[in-house]
């Protein structure tokens, strides 16, 4: 099997996503227990010339903690058929979550402690509070909305639970 040293891999200096500890914690978790899956979402680099990475330096940092010196060569793809413009646009969308999780349909298939363990973050109710929402009966109320901006995904994702925890209705919207 081909393979290539870890610490040849040049991080993305301008990488502009970020990972929080506990997160940081769980995807090595994750890469210790599901290494092949790398080779389904490879690192994706610049080129063999210039091994800069454009997609997956969360994980290239990961396999480093985790002690990784070299990985196989299945778990990483070039991207030299793309243009500088097309490259730059790719280190955006490689990262952008236009959709969002239906908890519903997670629930059914996953239990909330393996998700929790995936990296997804599960709202956490107060029991109590469920209880009295639903022993009380409802008039027809106004609805107010509230748009928050966020710089940070994960910020965005904590302050969402921490709402939808405490029974309002909302959602996360990428733009």
């Amino acid at each position: 099997m081909d393979t290539i040293k870890i610490s040849c891999i040049i991080p993305n200096p301008n990488n502009p996503r970020i990972i929080k500890d506990h997160k940081f914690e769980k995807l090595c978790d994750n890469l210790r227990r599901y290494p092949k899956l790398l080779g389904l979402r490879p690192i994706v680099l610049e080129s063999r010339r210039n091994p800069m990475i454009l997609g997956g330096n969360m994980r290239h940092a990961g396999l480093i903690e985790i002690g990784y010196t070299e990985i196989p060569l299945a778990w990483i793809r070039y991207a030299e058929d793309l243009t500088p413009e097309e490259q730059q646009a790719f280190i955006i969308l490689d990262n952008v979550g236009f959709g969002e999780w239906d908890m519903e349909a997670l629930i059914k298939e996953w239990s909330s402690e393996q998700l929790s363990d995936w990296g997804v973050d599960m709202p956490v109710f107060d029991q109590e509070e469920l209880k009295e929402q639903d022993n009380t009966i409802t008039e027809a109320k106004p609805t107010y909305k509230l748009e928050i901006i966020f710089s940070d995904e994960e910020d965005q994702k904590t302050v969402h639970s921490y709402l939808a925890a405490k029974g309002y209705r909302c959602k996360i919207i990428n733009n």
